[in-house]
């Protein structure tokens, strides 16, 4: 028999509010009323051998018949059952990816001050390179498109790294060090990434290198130059590297190459539109 909306809503609203009290026992009860044969051993022994915790939940799923129809619960009391034995009842040796999703998912929303927000924001990385490490994942894509769960972890790696550059040039360079390692640690764990991603953290780290006055960063922009089939976005990275500290420079690298500039890029008129600004500015 199917429940209606309303009293599928009864039910999440009833199992939220039991799941902050809920212990061990309980739960297990609970997850067998629906159907679940497994033991609490078989879960946390197929959790011990997956980083991807939604994984056991389908598993769960295929191997058992859920019928909630009697249960004072509905289906998704499944996975809500696995997020509390990861978060609550046992201690892994490393922390399943739907843990750390959820947390980076709360701090996009928690009004945290900038600096705090970083330091949380790089707990939650440290995390999740440990994971990767312990299950030798090497292919960043392959990660987010087998949990597909809502989380745009790409978004959320390249806002990090812009809010350190943006405290590296308003308080303190040392942020720009936590770029560096960053996309240092990455590339060392990632063999396999999206060619936007894998740009966006080289630009990153280039100006990273440049705001230490490190010539790697000079190096990797002019070989992006060469390299990259949008050269007028290359250029407009190049020169954005130097534009709060060395204005002029970034003229000069407008200037030095604008005749590989294409007025088709997206790029092209950010270049003409720094380069008037400045104009206006001296005049």
């Amino acid at each position: 028999m199917m429940i209606d909306e309303k009293q599928l809503a009864e039910k999440m609203d009833k199992m939220y509010a039991d799941l902050e009290t809920m212990d061990q026992s309980l739960m297990m009860e609970n997850l067998k009323a629906m159907g679940c044969t497994w033991s609490y051993e078989q879960i946390v022994d197929e959790l011990t051998k997956n980083w991807n915790d939604l994984k056991v939940s389908d598993k769960i799923f295929e191997t058992c018949t859920i019928d909630d129809t009697c249960s004072i619960y509905p289906r998704d009391f499944i996975d809500e059952a696995i997020y509390l034995i990861l978060s609550k009842f046992h201690q892994f040796k490393f922390e399943h990816y739907g843990l750390i999703s959820k947390r980076l998912d709360d701090l996009r929303e928690a009004e945290l001050d900038d600096c705090e927000k970083i330091a949380q924001l790089e707990s939650c990385f440290q995390r999740f390179f440990k994971m990767c490490k312990c299950f030798d994942l090497d292919n960043f894509d392959r990660i987010t498109y087998e949990v597909n769960d809502g989380i745009d972890l790409h978004s959320i790696i390249v806002d990090y790294l812009d809010e350190c550059m943006e405290q590296g040039r308003m308080n303190d360079p040392r942020y720009y060090q936590k770029i560096i390692d960053f996309v240092l640690r990455f590339n060392k764990q990632f063999s396999y990434v999206n060619d936007f991603l894998a740009y966006a953290l080289e630009v990153e780290l280039a100006t990273a290198y440049v705001a230490l006055k490190n010539p790697k960063g000079e190096k990797m922009l002019l070989a992006a130059i060469d390299k990259r089939n949008d050269k007028t976005e290359a250029i407009l990275y190049y020169g954005l590297a130097y534009l709060d500290e060395y204005p002029q420079k970034t003229l000069k690298i407008f200037d030095r190459y604008k005749a590989l500039l294409n007025k088709e890029s997206d790029s092209y008129e950010i270049i003409m539109e720094i380069i008037n600004d400045m104009k206006q500015e001296q005049a």
